[in-house]
């Protein structure tokens, strides 16, 4: 089923009731939320495509229409002029990731399903297809025409939209032409230098050739640049390689990956504070720290099997619970309450969301004997019959020990009653040690944790 995609209307009306509602309407140009759709917002989606197209220390109000038509024609119309350099920058591949010295730009299609669960670069036509990174002066001005949003359920640009010649783009050059006309300051600074700058209608025209004179099919059949290389011989479709990564892969890697557990993701900084603009509009949005898989390969270690065959023989199951205390300790402690000073406990329900984040890490380092143990029956190690004496008196360890095992409620359930009284366990006696509060908040908490990591398996 098709989630409704977020809408331009819902956004304002957040922005409304926020303390920071030009953080909120920000969220429509940037580069890593997901697309908003913008039907029956149309003016204030244009409004805020060229507010947002200028540093945000100079806007005061995002939605504000003469605010807009000022930053448009102040500096001798220099946002225009932006408009049109930001076009040369549009890429599907950026290339100055991660090296920022690096010039020029990279085009090709890539093979697109929609159907596709996988993110992969066939399935990024999902959310952003373009970005911009060439001259970090325009990586705010890229947002006017580059910024991606739905209409009418089709993922689109201003800059598409004008060149198709719709009624929004038509709406979006005619807001251009209109500062040109309200612009009194404009006319009389035109008249005074007639001749020596260009005019204001001179700067409009040139933004529109340049949309116009853009190739109707947007990618080349061949992609063409010094970092590309085929391998293949004459008449063979051509195998493009690549170390530039999909602008539109990296982008929708980092937005799933920004609802994840920490554990299941990694990130990469870019430079340093000053300089992250200089790697794209992708990177900025991002303030330089993207979102990436984070896939350590599991490695065979020496004697590491046979240490956890020796665990289940003993103990009779792979429970890590001496790797659990420092999460134990954080659900079962408290907390200070800033507005009145006073010691409480982690049972308020708007504490919930937290404590249930912490849980689920410490079911994650529970069970995580359980996953190596799977690793090496995947490289086809056989656990031996002295063990199978042991796994057969538990039904939850015949579970547990079992490849490629589908968890059902049912089998959930009973390894719920076998590793929730041993959590418990282990989380009284470092109550009793700490003095901690312990109550069934928590014990609710773990088996809703494990519901879910069984159910995610």
């Amino acid at each position: 089923m098709t989630e409704t995609p977020p809408t331009l209307k819902q956004l304002i009306s957040e922005s409304i009731d926020s303390e920071a509602p030009d953080d909120v309407l920000y969220r429509f140009v940037s580069a890593v939320r997901s697309p908003y759709e913008v039907a029956d917002c149309e003016q204030q989606a244009v409004i805020l495509l060229i507010n947002f197209s200028v540093k945000r220390e100079s806007v005061n109000n995002p939605l504000d229409r003469q605010e807009a038509i000022h930053h448009l024609a102040e500096k001798d119309f220099q946002l225009v002029k932006r408009f049109s350099d930001s076009i040369r920058g549009r890429h599907t591949h950026n290339i100055k990731w991660p090296l920022s010295f690096l010039r020029g730009n990279l085009f090709q299609r890539l093979p697109y399903d929609e159907h596709d669960p996988y993110v992969h670069s066939g399935s990024v036509n999902l959310s952003k297809r373009f970005g911009y990174a060439q001259n970090a002066a325009n990586i705010k001005a890229c947002k006017g025409l580059l910024a991606e949003f739905l209409y009418r359920g089709k993922l689109t640009s201003m800059l598409e939209e004008v060149q198709a010649g719709t009624d929004l783009g038509s709406r979006f050059m005619a807001f251009l032409e209109e500062s040109i006309e309200h612009s009194e300051h404009n006319r009389k600074s035109h008249e005074e230098s007639r001749g020596q700058k260009a005019k204001p209608e001179e700067i409009l025209e040139e933004l529109y050739i340049t949309i116009s004179e853009l190739p109707t099919q947007a990618f080349p059949e061949v992609a063409t640049h010094p970092q590309i290389f085929a391998f293949t011989e004459p008449g063979e479709p051509e195998l493009l390689l690549s170390p530039v990564a999909h602008t539109g892969m990296m982008r929708e890697i980092h937005i799933r990956l920004s609802e994840c557990e920490s554990w299941q993701r990694a990130g990469m900084r870019a430079g340093s504070k000053n300089d992250i603009h200089t790697y794209g509009d992708l990177i900025s949005d991002a303030g330089g720290y993207l979102h990436t898989l984070k896939a350590l390969p599991p490695i065979e270690k020496k004697g590491e099997f046979r240490r956890l065959i020796d665990q289940l023989t003993i103990l009779g199951h792979l429970y890590d619970t001496r790797s659990i205390k420092h999460y134990l300790l954080k659900i079962g402690g408290q907390y200070v309450d800033e507005s009145t000073g006073e010691v409480r406990n982690w049972t308020d329900f708007r504490e919930n969301k937290w404590v249930k984040s912490e849980c689920s890490k410490v079911i994650h380092q529970l069970f995580r004997n359980y996953r190596k143990l799977m690793f090496y029956l995947r490289l086809g190690r056989k656990i031996p019959n002295r063990c199978q004496t042991v796994i057969d008196k538990s039904e939850a360890q015949r579970i547990l020990t079992t490849l490629q095992t589908t968890y059902t409620s049912e089998t959930i359930k009973k390894i719920i009653g076998e590793a929730v009284p041993k959590l418990v366990s282990a989380l009284q006696q470092l109550a009793d040690h700490e003095d901690l509060p312990l109550t069934d908040f928590h014990q609710k908490a773990l088996e809703h944790a494990i519901i879910n990591y069984f159910r995610s398996e």
